[in-house]
Formats: C-alpha cells, structure tokens, sequence
C-alpha cells in the first residue's frame, strides 16, 4: 500500500481536536469546582490561564454582580442605621421639652414605645446613661446624633427677656442669657407695721430678712366706761356692732394678733424661696396634679399648700365675718398660680404680703381703738377689706380692677378661657 500524506494530516487535526476537547473539559470541571467553592477570583484566574476567554468572561459577570450586591446591602444597611439615628435625635429632643425632674418618669412609663427605637431594656438603658436627663447631658447626645447624620450644630435662636427693668438675650437652644443692661439694685423701702409684740420694721421686697425691732408698742390705758358726748345712747346697731367687735378682739388680743404675725413670716419663707430659683412653679409642673406631683417635687407642693393654708386663716382673722373660704380660695388663685413662672409669683406674692402687713396694721389700730374706748363709735381709721387684697393683684396682673383693663381685654380674656377649658386652645 503506497503512502497518502492526506490521510496522516487528516489523522493529525484528528488527534488534536480529541486533545482540546479533552482540555476544554478539564477546564471546565475545574472552574465548576471553583466556583461552587464560592472562589469566583480563583475560578476567573484559572480560565484565564487556561486560555479559556468564554469562561473568564463569564466569572467577570459573576465577580462584578457579587459587588453591586454588596454595595446595596451596605447602603440598605446605611439608611437603616440613619433611620435610627433619626429616631433617637427625635427622642432627645422632644424629653428636652420636659421637665429635667420629670424625665426618667417620663422614659420609664413610656418605654413600651420607646424600646424599639433604642433597642434595648429600659434599666440596661438607664443605667448606660448613668441616669442622667440633664439638659447638658441630653445636649452632647443632640450634637453627636446631628454629627452622625452629616448635620451641623443647631443654629442658636435668640430672643430677649426684660427683668425688672434689665434687659436680657436668651439663647433658646441653650437656655442661656445675656445681660444687655445692668440694672441698678432698688433703694429698700420700709414700712412699719405695730403689733402688741412691739413695732417692727421691714423691707416687702426681702421680709424675713430685713425684719427689724424697732421698740414697745405703745403703752395702751386702761379699760374704762365712757359715753358718747356724755349723754348720748349707743343705738342698737351700734351695740351690736361693737358685740362682733368685741368677739374679734377677744380672738385678735387672745393669740390671733400674733400668729397674724407669724403667718406674715411663712409667706415670706415661699417668697425667698421663689427668689432663690428653687423648682416650684412653672406650666408643665403646674399641669401635675398635687397628689402625682408630691411623688418627685415635694418642694412644690409644700410652697403651695402652705400658701394657701396661711392666707385662709390670715383672712379669716384680719377679715372676721367678711371673709368666706369661696373668695379666699379665688384670692390665693390669684396670689399663687402654681402653672406660672417663679418671678411672676413672687410678684404677686410680695404684693400679697405687702396688703396682709398692711391689713394687719389696720387690724391692730382698730383693736387699739376698741380697747381704749370700749366701742368702734367714732373710729375714723381704715378697716381691712377683702377688695383691697384683689385689688392690688389685678392691678398687678392687668385684671378687672387694673387701670389698664379694658372691656375689649376681657372680652378677649372670657374667650381664651373658655376655649382653654374646652380643650381647643393651641
């Protein structure tokens, strides 16, 4: 047989054909392996040095896939992490509307709500806190979440404040402020009262402090029985008057004058005490009832209820048959408004101690007179008045009995009030 070089090239091309293909699926199966060993890196660098550009390509796909999901899982993750954040900026900034006092009350009652957003047990959280809501402490937390969340620092919000008669900027971000004015300390004005401990003097504005004994009251003479004009008969109204008198001043004469006196002493004890920036009014606290507000500011209630006890039994010895507890509990509403700021109440209140000295004063004139001349006939001096006591706080308050008061104001003020107690004002 002769030889056919067609049919040893035809072998040839044969030969190698078998030898890719037997290379191609060992390729193949490796990069299967590979991949289902999760090593797309490993499986495209393999095809690569195989020669093999179809697989390669392939893993390029698989590998720039893996990345795109990676970049979406994290951005997902991201926006998760700033919602949260978001969350908790929202919190810190609506415990900072309350009450520093109030807070924990306010997170532990609350915490239904609130765990999860925080995402953890309330004591976990309060003892991570330390179990400190103070402003300060509430303010780091608002700049680290307004860090976190690419946000600058709160721009501060400036107002202005007058306070008797020096004029402040506040920083209502803050609660800081500024004097703009000084103000000039008031010169003490003192006033004397007398009672039958002696004459004492004082200053309205700082009574305890300024209390000073000047000297014995005067010496008073001794009971005797005279007439009026010598012949005159009293009539029978003018017994009967001088019969309730002489009741008042067996209760003035036998301990009332005195712890007249004493009472006046109380009230200047809460006034210091409102000076002084003690936590005891103001409209969030005062929106608490007494018997859940003794629970976390005993202070408060106690200023309060001995305010309002002290000026009902003043009255009702300076005032005697005048006096009822209806307008004595309207007076100390108004004298004491414990929804009002400190400083508005020590106003109102040193005016308040301001009439009860002077009525006091009155008072004891009066006995004075009964007891020298066994009889009111003829007493020309001043007599206590329950108007004097509403007069003097609506004049400071802009009421009724103010100069200032308009009918057009309280129209205005019957609206505000009956809109207030339906629950429509905003």
């Amino acid at each position: 047989m002769s030889y056919n070089p067609l049919q040893s090239m035809n072998a040839f091309a044969t030969g190698q054909q078998i030898g890719a293909g037997i290379r191609n699926q060992k390729t193949q199966n490796a990069f299967s392996q590979k991949v289902g060993e999760n090593d797309v890196q490993g499986a495209r660098d393999y095809a690569y040095d195989r020669g093999s550009l179809e697989l390669g390509g392939y893993a390029d796909q698989m590998i720039a896939g893996q990345q795109m999901q990676a970049q979406q899982a994290q951005a997902s993750q991201a926006d998760g992490q700033k919602a949260k954040i978001g969350q908790l900026k929202a919190l810190t900034e609506n415990m900072m509307g309350i009450p520093e006092a109030q807070r924990g009350e306010f997170l532990m009652n609350n915490w239904q709500n609130i765990e999860p957003i925080v995402g953890t047990d309330f004591m976990t959280f309060h003892q991570a806190a330390g179990g400190d809501y103070s402003d300060a402490s509430l303010n780091e937390d608002l700049a680290m979440f307004r860090s976190q969340l690419g946000e600058g620092p709160a721009s501060p919000e400036y107002g202005f404040m007058n306070v008797d008669g020096q004029l402040f900027q506040t920083d209502k971000t803050s609660g800081d402020a500024t004097a703009l004015t000084e103000r000039q300390p008031d010169a003490p004005k003192f006033e004397t009262i007398t009672t039958d401990q002696g004459i004492f003097q004082y200053d309205p504005n700082n009574p305890k402090e300024t209390m000073q004994h000047l000297g014995d009251a005067p010496v008073k003479t001794p009971l005797a029985q005279v007439t009026v004009n010598g012949e005159q008969k009293p009539s029978i109204f003018d017994d009967k008057v001088d019969t309730a008198a002489a009741d008042e001043y067996i209760a003035w004469t036998q301990g009332g004058g005195a712890d007249a006196v004493k009472q006046l002493d109380q009230v200047s004890e809460v006034l210091t005490r409102l000076k002084s920036g003690e936590d005891l009014t103001g409209p969030l606290l005062g929106m608490v009832p007494q018997n859940m507000r003794v629970l976390f500011n005993e202070g408060s209630v106690d200023a309060q209820q001995l305010i309002e006890e002290v000026v009902q039994r003043n009255l009702r010895l300076i005032l005697g048959a005048q006096f009822t507890e209806k307008e004595g509990a309207e007076l100390i509403k108004r004298a004491y408004n414990p929804q009002l700021d400190e400083a508005v109440n020590a106003k109102r209140l040193s005016r308040l101690f301001t009439q009860m000295s002077t009525a006091a004063q009155q008072k004891q004139s009066q006995m004075d007179y009964l007891e020298e001349n066994r009889t009111l006939r003829g007493y020309r001096g001043a007599t206590p008045a329950m108007a004097d006591f509403f007069a003097v706080l609506d004049e400071e308050s802009g009421g009724a009995n103010s100069p200032s008061w308009t009918p057009d104001k309280q129209r205005r003020y019957d609206e505000l009030l009956a809109k207030r107690n339906a629950g429509t004002l905003n």
